[in-house]
Formats: C-alpha cells, structure tokens, sequence
C-alpha cells in the first residue's frame, strides 16, 4: 500500500484521538480492570507521533532510513524546522521567545516520546510494558511499588502530554 503524506497526517490525528479517548474510557469504566487498561493507550499515542512524522517526511522523499525510531524518525521529518518556518510566517523572528518556547515544548516532547514508546508495544502485554520500563530505566524500581496500573498510567499519560505537543505542532505547520 502506498501511504500518501496526507494518509500519515490523517492516520495521526486518528490515533491520537482514539489514545485520548482510550485513556479517558480507562478512566472512567475499567475500575475493576486495574492492571489491564493503558498499554494500548502508550502504543496507539505513540503510533500518532509516527506517523505525523512520516508525513512530514513522506512530503520530501519515499524512503524511511529509521524505521520505528521516533527520536531519528523526528530528525528525519525536520519538524522543527517547519514550526520555525511556520512561526516566520507569521512573523516571529527564529530568536524570538515564542519560537524559542515552542521548540523547548517540542524536543521536550519528542525526547518523552522516544524515551517511553518502542513499536513492538503492540503485542505486548501489561507485563510486559512494565518489565521494559523497568530495564530501559523509563521508571525506577522504587516507583513500581504501587499497582501496575498507576505505573501504565502515569507513563500513558506523560506519552499523551508529549505526543499531544508533536500532533499539535506537526497540525499547524502543516501547508
């Protein structure tokens, strides 16, 4: 199949919604479901950020080198360039405090990302997400003392925060 930059565009805003709405579904009606509710939250979240990123980068050339690596995928897709281009456009110089401010928000964002994301979420289980982020350091053993789920859903919800900041940025820059 060949995916279009716009398809990519298309499916990121899909899958960011359907995370959010995952998260907040969680939330609210799985209370008896305590370790069994945010995995496919981190993986779809995560999903929305690649694929904004492959539309930007599908706009330029046919060909990935990266992958499912959001940190090389996010240099690959020049994002940050075309927020500043954006910004120009509406005349912030590159110095100035707000492009200076929404390229922070931006690489803070795509570090939290490509720290807690990883592709082969999608058949993983609970357990497993938690094994990871307790091997890779994403959290520390100290703070796996509480429910599985209190750790899913705080690294489901900082992956939100950050894929929110990269969807929303790839959204406005998109021309």
């Amino acid at each position: 199949m060949d995916f279009q930059p716009k398809d990519y565009y298309e499916a990121a805003s899909d899958r960011m919604d359907q995370a959010d709405l995952l998260y907040s579904l969680a939330a609210e009606y799985c209370q008896g479901l305590e370790d069994r509710r945010y995995a496919w939250v981190v993986y779809s979240a995560g999903l929305a950020v690649e694929c904004m990123l492959r539309a930007y980068i599908r706009r330029v050339t046919n060909k990935f080198s990266s992958r499912h690596d959001l940190s090389r995928l996010f240099v690959e897709s020049r994002l940050d360039t075309r927020v500043v281009e954006h910004l120009g456009k509406q005349g912030y110089d590159a110095g100035s405090p707000v492009v200076v401010e929404r390229l922070t928000r931006l690489y803070a964002a795509a570090g939290v990302v490509a720290r807690i994301w990883r592709n082969n979420y999608r058949f993983a289980s609970d357990g497993v997400l938690i094994r990871d982020f307790l091997d890779r350091k994403v959290v520390r053993a100290r703070d796996n003392k509480g429910a599985k789920a209190q750790v899913l859903r705080k690294q489901a919800h900082l992956l939100l925060l950050g894929a929110g900041t990269i969807i929303k940025a790839g959204k406005e820059a998109w021309t």
